[in-house]
């Protein structure tokens, strides 16, 4: 018999081998505890819900996963409840079963707001068919990218087309020559270079830059407390998989930070950095320019194929590519959203209230 119910703790052995079995990421049993039970906005949803079937046995019986993560969000001085779905997989015998099993996410009614913010071409037609809206911010599916180290990019972009490993990486070196994959990026040292430091964790400056931006940001705002950013991304900052930059004011107080995230794409060797979140006090106008093109560099010196953004405010969007960014589409419009208040639907179908960003939903979690 096939069902579909809440998951549970014990099932997430069970969800670790499906992702596994479908070249998604996996985290250890603790990690995947710590992440479920240490998320600040929990409260009493569940985690998600999975596809049992139990004519495969105990411990086997899982066949399918959507994950439910609580997130706090803020809009014009409102704090609200939001969801965020998180990796659905789903295998071949049981997609008859997929549509309900996004109902059962949809019909939860405690969060004021539900997201999906990494959807693929599948996803993308499943939230459209439950009356989910495309978040208005401009380009959601095109990503903006520096070059970083030309010949592992080519390497990557070579296996990627089908070329063996082997002969990619000698193909690559004439190939990363070629004026297309030059370096993309005029990355120029910041003229105050001393106001640009890499943080070693979200001390207590992030409370004062939380206080401050909250009262002052007119878009829709996940939030960016320290409570929320350890859980979200302490394990990933001590493994060394995020870097925090961050850009002091001239009274030495943190004035804009950008998060970056290593994404890599084992099956290419692609080696790639994102920019997770970028978030700055009003008038530091420099900031964005200086942080990204420090985090260029520090790519560059680490050896990093490619340095990646996506989503971002159009302003914001076309600042970078005046910096030399390149474009590349994607396979799908990434981000979707359903507001159950009318007046907040209406709100959040203007452009002026977004500046979203690989921060929002599940990105990098």
């Amino acid at each position: 018999m096939t069902k579909i119910r809440n998951a549970t703790l014990a099932d997430l052995p069970q969800v670790s081998s499906l992702q596994r079995r479908h070249d998604l990421e996996a985290k250890p049993q603790e990690e995947w505890e710590r992440f479920w039970l240490g998320n600040p906005a929990r409260g009493a949803l569940p985690i998600g819900w999975v596809i049992a079937d139990e004519s495969r046995g105990a411990g086997n019986e899982v066949a399918g996963f959507l994950g439910n993560i609580p997130l706090e969000y803020y809009f014009q001085g409102t704090k609200l409840l939001a969801a965020a779905t998180h990796s659905l997989v789903v295998e071949e015998a049981y997609r008859q079963h997929v549509l309900p099993l996004v109902a059962r996410f949809v019909a939860q009614r405690e969060p004021g707001l539900l997201l999906n913010t990494t959807a693929n071409a599948e996803a993308e037609r499943i939230f459209s068919a439950l009356r989910f809206r495309r978040t208005p911010a401009p380009e959601y599916d095109v990503a903006l990218y520096w070059i970083t180290e030309p010949r592992g990019f080519a390497e990557s972009a070579l296996r990627k087309h089908g070329v063996a490993a082997p002969l990619a990486r000698f193909a690559a070196i004439p190939a990363s020559l070629a004026p297309g994959f030059l370096f993309s990026a005029s990355a120029r040292a910041d003229s105050a270079g001393s106001r640009i430091e890499v943080l070693s964790g979200f001390a207590s400056d992030f409370d004062a830059f939380w206080a401050r931006l909250s009262a002052r940001s007119r878009f829709l705002l996940a939030a960016r407390n320290p409570e929320t950013l350890v859980w979200r991304y302490e394990r990933a900052r001590e493994t060394g998989r995020l870097k925090i930059l961050g850009r002091r004011d001239a009274e030495g107080r943190l004035a804009a930070y950008a998060l970056l995230y290593r994404e890599d794409v084992p099956k290419t060797g692609l080696k790639r950095v994102r920019l997770l979140d970028f978030q700055a006090m009003p008038g530091e106008n420099e900031a964005l320019e200086s942080l990204v093109a420090a985090a260029i560099v520090m790519c560059r010196e680490e050896g990093i194929h490619m340095f990646e953004a996506i989503g971002f405010e159009g302003a914001t969007r076309a600042r970078l590519k005046a910096m030399g960014a390149r474009s590349r589409r994607l396979p799908a419009w990434m981000f979707y959203f359903k507001a159950r208040d009318a007046e907040l639907d209406k709100a959040l179908q203007s452009e002026e209230n977004w500046n979203p960003s690989s921060y929002d939903g599940d990105g990098g979690l």
